[in-house]
């Protein structure tokens, strides 16, 4: 159980509670306080508006093909006609987790000048398919007479395209989603400080409650609460924590203790 005093320079020489003692002078009034965070804030901001950029961009790649998927139902649907192809390759791609299996298929078929072509295409299936197909073999697939570049190896069904709808929209609306919303955080934290810094007063509080907990790095985190009042007389009431890895064998202030807080208004206030 720590019993040693914290050390002289958490507190001022008026007995004031410093959560951060680099911020000794603000709390003396001899300077105005200044972030020292904003430039982290700043390299966050740009690597976060980096990310919600390449999520707007990125619907130029996932919104073709999802367009694609659907044209592709509509016309197999309503021109299908089948025909006799035959395998021509098989292959499978392991991942982490599972594999994935591929067969590609030929088949030939009359161009607009009665010529035959031959078409091929690169499908995935399943395992169980996958093991029963061999080389060679002769399989029933669906294609589009107009376009025999359009094919596949089952029945169209309006499941494939929903399905690519909504891995795509998933995918990329968390994408946007989450890197919109860190955007918009760092963006406001950074404006929070700028206005901190350039309109923000000195007053005086008390603790409320303080307490320190090691974490899962073995970091010991100073935890502490607090209360004030307003220019106008409004008590409000704060909370902040910092790493003091250095203090785990001190013990803490007592409640009451004097602290000082740096107070632009109601909302955006941080104890010193």
């Amino acid at each position: 159980m720590a019993t040693k005093p914290i050390p002289e320079e958490y507190f001022t020489p008026d007995g004031t509670f410093l959560l951060y003692p680099t911020n000794r002078e603000v709390a003396l009034g001899l300077k105005p306080y200044q972030s020292h965070e904003r430039g982290c804030m700043t390299l966050v901001l740009l690597v976060m508006l980096a990310s919600f950029l390449m999520a707007l961009g990125s619907s130029a790649f996932f919104l073709p093909d999802t367009v694609d998927t659907w044209n592709n139902y509509s016309r197999l649907s309503t021109q299908q006609a089948t025909t006799e192809a035959q395998i021509v390759d098989k292959n499978s791609r392991r991942g982490n987790a599972s594999s994935t299996y591929y067969i590609t298929y030929a088949f030939t078929h009359p161009d607009p000048n009665g010529e035959l072509q031959q078409y091929t295409n690169r499908v995935s299936v399943n395992s169980d398919t996958y093991e029963q197909l061999e080389m060679g073999q002769a399989i029933t697939v669906y294609f589009v007479p107009d376009d025999p570049t359009i094919s596949q190896a089952t029945p169209p069904s309006i499941r494939d395209p929903l399905i690519t709808s909504l891995t795509t929209l998933i995918f990329w609306g968390a994408w946007v989603g989450i890197s919109g919303i860190m955007t918009f955080g760092a963006f406001q934290s950074i404006r929070r400080a700028d206005h901190l810094t350039k309109h923000g007063q000195l007053l005086h509080g008390t603790l409320t409650h303080i307490e320190g907990d090691t974490d899962s790095d073995n970091d010991y985190i100073v935890k502490a609460r607090y209360q004030f009042q307003s220019p106008l007389g409004i008590p409000l009431e704060g909370k902040d924590e910092a790493t003091r890895n250095h203090l785990k064998s001190y013990s803490l202030p007592p409640l009451g203790t004097p602290v000082a807080v740096w107070y632009t208004d109601d909302t955006n206030y941080i104890v010193l």
